[in-house]
């Protein structure tokens, strides 16, 4: 933990640091960089663990996702990070979006994320084009830090736009209540609906203005 002002209690072992505050979780491969107006660190309920607390303006780095919301909290039982407020994270060209996001972390690498309520996930296809998915909740997995799958549960609608070659020929929209994300290279792979979905194709030069995208759809590039 660093920051160019900082208090520590030695009797309670509380540390508050702010101007400038970060948290680098130390990795050979690649440290994770968190950054904030101030960072609380407290003793957990349980022995020999830690919480640490960010919050206003949050941000986080490592090379293989980035993401920032309001604040943050860090609990060492567990590994995990929770992010409230706004949050929104990168997997490179996926944007990952909800009321709330938790990412699970194992041996210093990323196991898995929930994303609860409004769970939105993003990518761009083309100008004005972006290809999207959204659900009630959606639970991601990690292989080698790398998103490979992601199920959703509830409420899951898509929109993935079709190529014939390097050209859009147009775009798949469907609906169903459960489905299966399958990437590949941080890019959609395809898709599995667990229930019979409602799908319809429309030819790009057919594709309503209204249809281009869903509720809650935000980009932040």
């Amino acid at each position: 933990l660093r920051g160019n002002y900082a208090r520590y209690n030695e009797k309670t072992a509380y540390a508050m640091l702010t101007n400038r505050a970060l948290m680098i979780q130390i990795d050979k491969g690649d440290s994770l960089y968190v950054h904030a107006d101030t960072i609380m660190s407290v003793e957990d309920s349980i022995p020999d663990f830690r919480i640490i607390k960010a919050y206003y303006h949050v941000k986080i780095f490592r090379h293989d996702i980035q993401g920032k919301c309001d604040s943050l909290v860090y609990t060492d039982v567990d590994s995990a990070f929770r992010f409230y407020g706004e949050p929104v994270l990168w997997s490179e060209e996926i944007q990952l979006t909800a009321e709330y996001i938790s990412i699970f972390t194992s041996e210093r690498k990323l196991s898995k994320i929930n994303l609860e309520n409004t769970a939105f996930i993003t990518s761009v296809e083309d100008t004005g084009k972006y290809n999207q998915i959204k659900g009630r909740d959606m639970f991601g997995y990690f292989e080698n830090n790398e998103l490979v799958r992601i199920d959703v549960n509830g409420n899951g609608e898509t929109l993935y736009y079709a190529r014939d070659k390097d050209d859009i020929i147009g775009a798949n929209k469907a609906a169903g209540s459960n489905m299966v994300i399958f990437l590949k290279n941080r890019k959609f792979d395809r898709i599995l609906f667990v229930n019979q979905p409602d799908a319809i194709f429309y030819h790009i030069d057919k594709l309503p203005e209204k249809t281009k995208f869903f509720e809650h759809f935000k980009w932040y590039g």
